[in-house]
């Protein structure tokens, strides 16, 4: 390569090198925005399984939802396992699976959400989405099987289950389900 091309290779690094810094500031700054609003709010620095961190609408939805389905497939018990979740947990997950946005390893792949340019139903104040998980002696169970009834029963009492949607590569979020759009 001549000293040309390589002046001008290293240039046009420097330049996409800059404007990675002024997106990793702009992305700096929003986080903080949120996080100095999530304080104010009395909101968690981490994510959270408890469920005053949701809407009122889906605090009465999933209680429902987690009694009956506990009542009807004893001995197994459904629990939450998030409620809020923060910008920066979300980008953790969202990374999983990814070499920047790109998918490398699609069944790694854990949501299409970001938290900071594509939100997540959790990421919101408060948390309109919760992720749920089936146990059986101490130990969790994560096979679809054991999400259907759950879903059914979530389903019934107008919540949105996450196995309706895809996350990536034909991949459903089965424990996952959230307030439909327009209930407040």
């Amino acid at each position: 390569m001549g000293k040309i091309k390589l002046k001008e290779k290293i240039k046009h690094v420097k330049n996409e090198l800059h404007e990675l810094a002024g997106l990793l500031e702009s992305e700096l700054k929003e986080f903080d925005n949120i996080m100095e609003e999530n304080m104010e709010n009395g909101y968690p620095e981490k994510d959270s399984r408890d469920p005053a961190y949701l809407t009122p609408w889906m605090q009465e939805k999933v209680k429902q939802m987690i009694e009956r389905y506990n009542l009807e497939n004893s001995p197994k018990k459904a629990i939450i396992t998030c409620t809020f979740r923060n910008p920066e947990y979300q980008k953790k997950l969202y990374r999983k699976g990814r070499l920047g946005d790109k998918i490398i390893f699609p069944r790694m792949v854990v949501t299409g959400c970001d938290g900071y340019k594509k939100v997540s139903n959790h990421n919101v104040i408060p948390a309109q989405a919760v992720d749920t998980a089936i146990i059986l002696n101490g130990k969790c169970l994560w096979d679809l099987e054991y999400f259907l009834s759950l879903g059914e029963i979530g389903e019934r009492l107008g919540l949105v289950w996450g196995h309706r949607f895809k996350v990536s590569n034909n991949k459903t979020d089965y424990p996952h389900f959230e307030q439909p759009k327009g209930v407040v």
